[in-house]
């Protein structure tokens, strides 16, 4: 055989050889073989992007901000037997409540009682959640005696948000609605000491059967009283429970809601606290 022909004959063997050791390596369109496992995408050396998400300003903001819990904001309810509520009624806490979690609102409520007066009804859950039934309503206190405990109540549970509902029995004992006035001024400088940032939100009281006028005189006084109080630092809003509630009709028994007037009052409440901002 000539000598350059078996040269040229041996280089085309070696290049289809090299051919066939290429494809057993590699399937017919280049990707891995079925036997060999699939190599991850790659990671981006781009830190900034991959430990940051957009804020929409432009400028990076921490993943982990997004995933820190809300710290709740703890709110105390004060006030007489309307607050507290009988054994078989709910009250306006717990029809409060639920629209507080319907909102999607972090609160904690406090107090040093968790009952009604002569004990509690059954309070059906919640989306998943037990009533949070805390609180500071005492039945038939005055704001003297409220005050002769309020120190004690905010050494253990300060509040951020109080939702002050008082002195319907003061005006039934006649104590006066110049001095019941001058106690709830009171009542809130204590506040404000336990938490110079407090946020309160001050009823006027609802009706009544009886006494309604004194009643009216008093909320009069407490509009008055909470504009002079109000201040950047601790806001005192007030709220309206008088109007719209009808003593005979949303009471049962001239003085303490119903079902239904415990749905007006947390209806009141919840306005309040979602109009003036303090829940987002």
């Amino acid at each position: 055989m000539v000598p350059g022909y078996r040269s040229a004959r041996f280089l085309l063997i070696a290049l289809l050889a090299l051919s066939l050791l290429a494809a057993c390596s590699s399937g017919a369109d280049g990707r891995a073989s079925d036997n060999t496992a699939e190599a991850d995408p790659p990671v981006s050396q781009d830190t900034e992007t991959a430990d940051t998400e957009t804020d929409g300003t432009g400028t990076g903001a921490d993943a982990s901000d997004a995933v820190t819990p809300t710290t709740p904001l703890r709110l105390m309810p004060i006030g007489d037997s309307i607050t507290q509520g009988w054994s078989d009624r709910y009250s306006y806490r717990y029809p409060l409540w639920k629209r507080l979690i319907d909102a999607g609102a972090a609160i904690d409520f406090v107090g040093s009682l968790d009952e009604n007066y002569k004990g509690n009804p059954e309070w059906p859950a919640y989306r998943g959640l037990a009533f949070d039934s805390d609180h500071e309503g005492h039945w038939g206190w005055r704001v003297d005696e409220v005050l002769a405990e309020v120190d004690t109540w905010l050494a253990a549970n300060t509040p951020d948000i109080v939702l002050l509902h008082l002195g319907t029995n003061d005006i039934f004992q006649s104590n006066g609605v110049e001095s019941t006035l001058a106690e709830l001024s009171e009542l809130i400088t204590r506040l404000r000491a336990a938490n110079p940032q407090v946020v309160v939100f001050f009823a006027q009281v609802i009706g009544s059967t009886s006494n309604d006028g004194l009643l009216q005189e008093l909320n009069l006084g407490i509009a008055s009283l909470a504009a002079t109080l109000n201040s950047a630092d601790s806001p005192v809003y007030v709220v309206d429970q008088y109007s719209g509630f009808d003593p005979q009709a949303d009471t049962y028994d001239g003085v303490h809601p119903n079902s239904d007037g415990e749905e007006k009052m947390a209806a009141v409440w919840f306005e309040a606290m979602a109009g003036s901002g303090v829940l987002q």
